[in-house]
């Protein structure tokens, strides 16, 4: 019975727990990007912890120790092997030394339980300390695997971007406050891609990491090319970007291509949506407020923007002096009045921050005045 709730859990552990990290593992064993159902993929490594537990019992019988080393061993493999991509030599060295000491916790719980009883325990004095060696080796697997949250919700949010149902990508972590500039990245390709009135309508509502318009772009190294290719992103936009380009003028550059030769105010969104959203994270007003006049003339003159461009130009006249484009939406105007009216009631500090935040965290003059640091927190 305890190696078969050992072995249920290690298999519960690899496909839904780590099941994301699993796949992945497979994707670098191949060498490109992996689609496969991870409670079937997880039968694999729990079948060499089943194999593992009897090879270590029977290299050590007769020895009472055998069982406490098998059970061990089987905890650390499920505990390692999801962390190889993640955690530090340091790591795996402490995670090893646990290992040891668990297997000398579980030496001396047998040895004082046979001096206190003697060979003729009853079934609860024999089960005790089966059951409490078991919730130490339950702890160690749980706590020992070195695997981050923000690590989970990039894989898993990749894997969604990749299914037939995009949608679910962003309901991946959605309540978390961490990010990561991949994270990040690949939020920004699922509102691009899948909202109606793409990033200008909900870029500010995700929490942002410190950074600007290249946050927008997917990584270009070894694991985001097994979870998402970048170029995913680029075949979108048009172009790749040139050696020593900054993200702006590559952004900039799609816009250009993208709308050469068509009507400025239908131009193939997502080029235009991430040039304009790489200017807002930018705090280029003045370019911003030049740039939508120019894509979107008619809607501009209509008051019919998506929300986040409209906000930007709300607050752009509000901070220059000789505002050359001038937006009405009374709205949008009467929620920045009484965010300036609260601003002015608080005193200078944290705690303004964080109160304007409750309220005001979602609106891009909140971000611009406050999010220079991002608005996520640091993983």
């Amino acid at each position: 019975m305890f190696q078969f709730t050992l072995l249920l859990f290690v298999y519960l552990h690899f496909a839904y727990a780590q099941g994301d990290v699993l796949v992945y593992l497979c994707s670098q064993f191949c060498g490109r990007p992996v689609t496969c159902s991870a409670p079937l993929l997880a039968l694999l490594p729990t079948l060499l912890a089943a194999l593992a537990l009897r090879a270590v019992r029977r290299l050590l019988a007769p020895r009472r120790i055998a069982k406490t080393i098998a059970s061990v061993s089987v905890a650390w493999f499920s505990a390692a092997v999801p962390s190889l991509p993640f955690a530090s030599l340091r790591w795996q060295c402490g995670l090893l030394a646990a290992a040891l000491l668990m297997v000398w916790a579980g030496w001396q719980i047998d040895r004082y339980y046979q001096r206190r009883h003697g060979p003729a325990r009853s079934p609860w004095q024999k089960f005790l300390p089966r059951a409490l060696q078991l919730l130490l080796l339950l702890l160690y697997i749980g706590l020992g695997t070195a695997v981050p949250d923000t690590v989970h919700y990039e894989l898993r949010t990749a894997a969604a971007l990749r299914s037939p149902q995009p949608e679910r990508a962003y309901r991946v972590g959605e309540v978390e406050l961490a990010a990561t500039p991949r994270l990040f990245a690949l939020r920004s390709f699922l509102l691009a891609t899948t909202q109606p009135r793409g990033l200008g309508d909900h870029l500010f509502q995700q929490p942002i990491p410190p950074g600007g318009s290249g946050l927008l772009l997917l990584p270009t190294d070894r694991r985001q090319a097994l979870i998402l290719p970048p170029d995913s992103l680029t075949r979108l936009l048009g172009l790749a970007p040139q050696p020593a380009e900054s993200p702006i003028s590559y952004l900039r550059r799609c816009a250009e291509a993208a709308t050469r030769g068509q009507s400025c105010e239908r131009p193939p969104q997502l080029p235009v949506d991430y040039y304009l959203c790489g200017l807002l994270l930018d705090r280029q007003l003045d370019q911003f407020a030049a740039e939508v006049t120019r894509y979107y003339p008619q809607s501009v003159r209509q008051s019919r923007l998506p929300r986040y461009y409209a906000q930007a130009l709300v607050w752009y006249a509000r901070v220059r002096t000789h505002p050359t484009v001038i937006y009405r939406d009374a709205a949008i105007e009467a929620n920045l009045r009484d965010y300036l009216d609260l601003s002015r009631t608080l005193s200078p500090g944290p705690q303004r921050v964080n109160l304007l935040r409750r309220s005001y965290g979602e609106t891009y003059w909140w971000w611009y005045e406050y999010g220079s640091s991002g608005t996520a927190q640091q993983p």
